[in-house]
């Protein structure tokens, strides 16, 4: 050995700290997702790509991720049938998007990074066939106030979602069976699993969903009117999603704090 050599500190002879090939795995589905963000110029297009159940299960992060968030969404048929389920990340605005048992021919795993998943949009957009607009005039003299909210919600445009409880005070017999008909035959959208189970329903005009929470007896504990794209809990806001994507950022630089532990606290 060259006295050259001898002569170095010992940190320069140390080799280089390599990461495990598992936190490289982790680091590289990251970056994939950031970089196609950064293609798609972000919030309004999202990002995604394709995943195996089997790559999902092997990654160091991602389990722990979708495993610390209740929040599940199962996309329905008509006749109740599961087509999709989505589920959010303990990062709002993280999913994935699983095809269910006689869907697997129709498309693959999803994650994605996004205001909403592409295949909620999609359900969402097609169900039920809304109409454009309500008419003027309420379904029953009881529904006046509530009829009026509705209408200047729709004609304010996009925002954020408007939310109407329809619980308090309780609608008495008459106006609330005059207001289901109004809304007309609900298309089930999904169901969001939780500490009550979410059922969430396209009405016959467009951006007005009911959602309806129910105990574990199936008895409604809530009954709302959502005004929006989405239901609230179909989606992440633009500020939630922001954040999610600068600790994303942060994960792939290695910056200190941010651990598998530290992103599951929002």
């Amino acid at each position: 050995m060259s006295s050259l050599a001898l002569s170095r500190p010992k940190e320069v002879l140390k080799p280089k700290r390599r990461l495990p090939a598992t936190a490289a795995r982790t680091a590289s589905l990251v970056e994939r997702l950031l970089a196609a963000w950064d293609a798609n110029s972000g919030v309004d297009a999202g990002a995604s790509f394709e995943l195996s159940a089997l790559a999902l299960a092997s990654d160091p992060l991602l389990p722990a991720l979708f495993a610390a968030s209740p929040l599940r969404l199962e996309l329905l048929t008509e006749t109740g049938e599961t087509l999709w389920t989505v589920n959010e990340a303990s990062l709002p605005g993280l999913w994935l998007v699983c095809p269910q048992t006689g869907q697997a021919s129709s498309g693959a795993w999803q994650l994605e990074l996004a205001r909403c998943p592409a295949r909620i949009a999609i359900h969402a957009a097609t169900a039920g066939r809304p109409h454009r607009t309500m008419p003027q005039d309420p379904p029953a003299p009881g529904l006046a106030e509530l009829w009026a909210g509705l209408r200047q919600s729709l004609t304010a445009g996009l925002g954020e979602t408007r939310v109407f409880n329809l619980s308090v005070p309780v609608l008495d017999p008459e106006a609330g069976c005059a207001l289901t008909q109004a809304l007309g035959a609900a298309a089930v959208l999904g169901r969001l699993e939780g500490q009550f189970l979410r059922q969430i329903a396209s009405t016959r005009w467009q951006r007005v969903w009911r959602v309806q929470y129910r105990d574990a007896n199936a008895r409604v504990q809530l009954d709302t009117l959502e005004i929006g794209v989405l239901p609230e809990c179909a989606a992440a806001s633009a500020t939630e999603l922001a954040g999610t994507v600068l600790r994303l950022r942060a994960l792939v630089r290695g910056e200190p704090g941010e651990t598998q532990e530290g992103l599951g606290t929002p």
